[in-house]
């Protein structure tokens, strides 16, 4: 292999890579998975060539592609990443202008012989680089599972992102119940619907898609929250497949592929929850006064309690919390209530997570009685249904 590559597109693609990688450790069985393993591929007659960088895990793993400046020789080798990486980072110089024609790309020169990459640049400063490291072939590296069947469909990469957002609050992180560590995906009248839950809260939302009336999958937390900050809106659409034979789903946008294991079992049914709360009363405000007084709730409250009066008299809701030893904090927000008033005490640490998870400018929150969950919705966003469980208050 004997390719030239832009920097800044090499680092990317590593910082994205890395994210899955996982991080050495000297008594590791599998050492392949600390690896990154690049593939240099001539493209067709009229297309340019391109670096193939590929990460894998356990569980899955990620593909990124970058175009070539120029290529000698196709081949391919498997690196340590995390040190590759903080090699291809320093090289960047901030203030740095380089003179006219500098050419500040990066050759990397593949010796099958000893398996050895040696890479060589230079700098905007002018400043010259070399470094060589010792690799493995390509062969020893993981087979992941990313080619797919026909049966694929595409959502908007604006969506998706706004989805995973509203759901992944409410991801559980108890290994004792591993269906609840994901997300619940699945497909019916031209809607896709995600859920999550932890057994404290609760998150729905769904967004348009193709009609699959066979799509349930539950995808892994850690996976589908790496694969928002790996999705970017440049790029309008992603493709969502499964593999053949295999419990695995796979995530194609722009030159980014993301391949990830899916978690087995039965998720609960969330509606029957929904369907057992009657709520009376209904209360609606702006979010930003009342996020904020929240926050200053938390600071004083015992074991994050917060205190939620709502006082329709007044048309307000009253935010507070109360220590014996160290006092007490109280915040009255203006709202529109209808129904009756009630007291109840909520985990303020949920509440503000619900409300950084939206961008409107409005919620509206409704009770039955301070026993039964709080329905948490955006003003704007029907699409969207969260649910956080009372605490019960002492006398």
């Amino acid at each position: 292999m004997l390719i030239k590559v832009d920097q800044k597109p090499l680092n990317d693609a590593l910082s994205a890579v890395n994210t899955v990688v996982i991080a050495p450790k000297k008594d590791a069985l599998i050492m392949v998975y600390h690896h990154v393993m690049l593939n240099a591929f001539e493209g067709p007659k009229g297309f340019q060539g391109y670096l193939e960088l590929t990460g894998a895990n356990e569980t899955g793993g990620l593909k990124v592609k970058i175009p070539f400046i120029d290529v000698d020789e196709p081949g391919g080798i498997t690196i340590e990443a995390h040190r590759f990486l903080e090699f291809i980072s320093t090289l960047k110089e901030k203030g740095v202008t380089s003179e006219k024609g500098t050419d500040t790309s990066i050759q990397l020169k593949l010796d099958n012989a000893d398996t050895t990459l040696l890479l060589t640049c230079k700098s905007k400063s002018g400043s010259r680089h070399r470094a060589k490291f010792v690799g493995l072939s390509v062969d020893e590296f993981p087979l992941v599972a990313f080619s797919t069947d026909e049966d694929s469909f595409t959502v908007s990469t604006h969506d998706l992102i706004k989805a995973i957002s509203l759901t992944e609050r409410a991801i559980a992180h108890d290994e004792n119940h591993p269906v609840l560590t994901g997300v619940h995906i699945t497909c019916a009248d031209n809607r896709l619907y995600f859920e999550s839950a932890d057994g404290f809260r609760l998150s729905m939302f769904n967004i348009s898609a193709p009609n699959k009336e066979a799509f349930d999958k539950i995808i892994p937390g850690d996976s589908i929250i790496k694969l928002k900050g790996l999705l970017n809106i440049k790029y309008p659409d992603v493709k969502i497949s499964t593999v053949n034979n295999k419990n695995t789903i796979v995530f194609e946008t722009g030159d980014i592929t993301f391949s990830t294991q899916l978690i087995d079992g039965n998720f609960p049914k969330l509606n029957r929850i929904l369907e057992g709360i009657n709520p009376v009363t209904f209360v609606t405000f702006d979010r930003e006064p009342f996020r904020k007084a929240v926050i200053r709730a938390i600071i004083l409250g015992d074991k994050q309690v917060v205190k939620l009066e709502v006082n329709s008299q007044v048309g307000q809701i009253n935010v507070g919390s109360w220590d014996t030893i160290e006092g007490d904090i109280e915040s009255n927000v203006p709202a529109t209530i209808t129904g009756p008033d009630l007291i109840l005490a909520i985990n303020g640490t949920f509440l503000t997570a619900a409300l950084a998870s939206t961008d409107a400018e409005t919620i509206k929150m409704s009770f039955e009685n301070p026993g039964k969950p709080l329905l948490f919705a955006a003003v704007g966003e029907d699409a969207f249904t969260h649910v956080i469980m009372p605490i019960h208050m002492g006398k």
